[in-house]
Parts: C-alpha cells; structure tokens; sequence
C-alpha cells in the first residue's frame, strides 16, 4: 500500500505525465506577486489652458519607486487557434513630503516648503485576443489585439490650508502584440509577450508598450510555477475634464505565479 501511495506521488511530479500538446489546455488561472519599479512624471492643466507644472512624483514628491502587488491572470481557449488572455493588478502609491519648489496644479500654486500629501493609483486590467498563426506540440505563436483598461487617480493636498486636487481618468488604450510559448523540456516552458500602439483615441494621444518574458516548471499537466519579467510604458495626452494634462507612466519588475491549467 505505501509503495503504491509512493508511486503515485512520483508519477503526479513527474514529467512523463506532461506527454501533451501545448495547446491542449482550455482554460487556466493563475496567481502570484510583482515587484514593480516605476517611473512616474504628470501635468495636470487648468481649465483655461494654463500649463501646469510637470511633476517628477519620486523626484519631486518622494514616492518610492517599489512596491510589491498581487496579481491575478487568467486565460481561455474557445478552439484549438483562439486565446483570450485577462489580467489584473492593481498598484496604489502616497507620500507625505516637504515640497523643494513651486507646483503649478490644476491653475492653484503649492508653494515651496509646502507640506503636502500625495497619492497615485492605478488599476490595469488587461483583455487580449490571440490567434495561432504556428501550432505544433511544443510551440505556439499568435498575433492579436485588444486593450489596457486602466484607471489612473492622483490626489495631493496642501496641509494647513485648502488647496486639494483629484484628478482621474479611467478607460480602454488599444494594443496589438504578439506572442510565443515554447515547451524546451519536457517540463520547462519558455514564454513572452509584446504588444504596442501609438494613435489619438478620443481623448487619449500617446503610446503604450507592454512586454514580458519567462519561464515555467511544469510539476504535472495541470500546475506550474513561473518567474518573468515585465515592462510597461505609457505616455499619453489627456484632454478631458477630470484630467487634462499628461501621464508618462512607467514600471519594470519580476514576477512570480503559479498557474493551473485545464
């Protein structure tokens, strides 16, 4: 009875049992951290089109530059060519600081040696479509498109006085990528992913890039663990009336996931 107990625990961990496609998976979630490094600089103008000043917020507000997130993705594969993929993460950034110089925001003026309290918050979900232009068993590359969803809020107060400012903006940017999955053993699998664009949508003009590299070990068919690495950046022209200004919005970082499939 131990012996077979043992064996098949062996054969659960093994990686004869990963004797499939890469493609056979119909659908699977996933989980894990991310350690972002970001990069952030913001304008936010005044209604009558006075230019406010460009913000540098780990320079000129003293936000840190990492964090440590959590970070769900998810995917499903309605026929044997067709992927569409879902994420989510959300980092949300504060500091309390003593402003170095003047800042222009939203037409008001926060004076040097201001003490003010700052805020960013992002949500991105992103929702890609992809289809299979290379199949065998263990490669897989597809093309695509779909969008960022993401969700930008910058608060900043003025202590001991009214000046206040919350600016947001939240909606859809558009993307088209590729990516590539390849099976180098019969249990580690390489992975990555670009996708760009650059165009004026509605009230959005600027660019997007997103891009991520890794690799997995799968312990059976159904379970694997992941580290990458991923980038993003966004510059992008806002003309709307919770926020007109600019975003240069970028981060870098490792992740690690685990990943069921089925």
């Amino acid at each position: 009875m131990n012996r077979y107990l043992v064996g098949c625990a062996a054969l659960v961990l093994s990686g004869s049992v990963l004797a499939q496609n890469v493609y056979d998976s119909k659908f699977g979630i996933g989980g894990g951290v991310f350690f972002p490094s970001a990069d952030t600089s913001l304008r936010v103008d005044a209604s009558n089109s006075d230019i406010g000043t460009g913000i540098d917020l780990e320079g000129d507000l003293n936000f840190d530059k990492d964090d440590t997130v959590g970070r769900l993705t998810a995917f499903w594969r309605p026929a044997q060519k067709h992927r569409i993929f879902v994420d989510y993460y959300a980092i949300d950034r504060s500091s309390r600081t003593t402003l170095k110089g003047d800042l222009e925001i939203d037409g008001e003026i926060y004076p040097i040696d201001t003490v003010v309290n700052a805020s960013f918050d992002t949500t991105v979900v992103p929702i890609f479509y992809e289809y299979s232009i290379y199949q065998t068993p263990r490669t897989e590359v597809g093309i695509g498109g779909g969008v960022h969803w993401l969700d930008l809020e910058f608060a900043i107060n003025a202590t001991g006085t009214t000046l206040n400012e919350f600016s947001s903006v939240s909606g859809p940017l558009p993307l088209i990528g590729f990516s590539v999955d390849h099976m180098m053993t019969d249990q580690w699998m390489f992975t990555g992913s670009l996708q760009a664009f650059s165009a004026n949508v509605g009230d959005y003009d600027g660019s997007i890039v997103s891009a991520a590299i890794g690799v997995e070990y799968w312990f059976n068919r159904n379970f694997s663990l992941g580290v990458g690495y991923d980038y993003f950046d966004l510059d992008v022209d806002l003309d709307k009336q919770a926020w007109t200004g600019n975003v240069n919005y970028g981060y870098d970082g490792a992740n690690l996931r685990i990943v069921a499939r089925f």
